[in-house]
């Protein structure tokens, strides 16, 4: 009697099957999409030593700061630093992330100055990374940057209104010489 979705059987319970590693590609590219999405929000330049600040919360004691520190042809890398005073168990946030622009994608490579590198980690480890450690501190940091979205970062609702306004405008039209070529 062995099913697809249970894998083993500790007495009564049945532990499930973890997901195939194709999957968890397929999360952390979804996560990356939509943190490239809202740094581009939060940092329409992307020049090098660009920098912002954001606050909210009581008394804007919450900040984010992001730093344009490194630039290429097709890649941006940018340092995240932010601190809660509300949780101050948490310390200090640095994060690194490594913005894909051909790809449309952000990807974090460092945090508290620890690299990320593999999409998986065995359990246990030295570091006792937790297995999906990549795609939680991917997920980590979209839900950071949408809550500075959320509470309104200056600007940032602007920028997004304006985005969507530009999505709505009909393509433009082809040049009167340039016909559409035939096989």
């Amino acid at each position: 009697m062995s099913t697809s979705k249970f894998s083993r059987h500790i007495g009564h319970q049945r532990i499930p099957k973890r997901p195939p590693p194709a999957t968890h590609l397929a999360h952390l590219h979804h996560h990356c999409e939509r943190n490239f999405a809202r740094l581009r929000t939060l940092m329409p330049c992307l020049e090098n030593g660009t920098k912002r600040t954001f606050r909210t919360g009581p008394s804007n004691a919450q900040h984010l700061q992001i730093e344009v520190t490194d630039t290429a042809r097709y890649t941006r890398h940018l340092s995240l630093t932010g601190h809660t005073p509300a949780a101050p168990w948490t310390g200090p946030q640095n994060l690194e992330v490594r913005l894909y622009l051909d790809a449309r994608m952000a990807e974090v490579t460092r945090i508290r100055n620890q690299r990320i590198r593999l999409l998986r980690y065995p359990y246990p480890n030295p570091h006792m990374y937790s297995t999906d450690e990549k795609i939680q501190i991917n997920r980590f940091l979209g839900s950071w940057l949408q809550h500075f979205i959320d509470c309104g970062a200056p600007s940032a609702k602007h920028l997004l209104h304006l985005r969507r306004s530009v999505r709505q405008l009909p393509p433009p039209p082809r040049a009167a010489n340039t016909a559409p070529r035939r096989s």
